[in-house]
């Protein structure tokens, strides 16, 4: 994928792999995903990547509503995906997920280095 690679503003604009992903994210609410692969801008979830759920005891859960078939994307998930589709070959440490949305990523700077491309002056 390049540099420019689109940013998706609706459910209907994600790829399967993507669309999967943020299912298991919205199912877990609060949680990380470790060690998610991205291969030509996609999330590769053969093997799955490792998903550690947070659970905050003596609160009320909100309940998990049912995923609409159709639906506008949260800025924070089009911001994600977008960037993921800007990455060729690439390793996510850690994405922490909160509310079901992915807030904090994790990578290597070396990676960081490979998404943005070289720089010349």
């Amino acid at each position: 994928m390049s540099k420019k690679a689109s940013k998706p503003t609706a459910s209907t604009d994600l790829h399967d792999h993507e669309r999967e992903l943020l299912r298991v994210m919205q199912s877990m609410g609060f949680g990380r995903v470790l060690h998610l692969q991205i291969r030509n801008g996609l999330p590769v979830l053969n093997p799955p990547p490792q998903i550690v759920r947070v659970i905050k005891l003596n609160s009320e859960s909100p309940p998990i509503r049912p995923a609409m078939a159709t639906f506008a994307l949260r800025q924070e998930v089009a911001e994600f995906f977008g960037f993921t589709r800007s990455l060729v070959s690439s390793t996510l440490r850690v994405i922490e997920v909160r509310h079901g949305s992915p807030l904090i990523l994790e990578l290597d700077a070396a990676e960081l280095f490979t998404a943005v491309g070289p720089t010349h002056e």
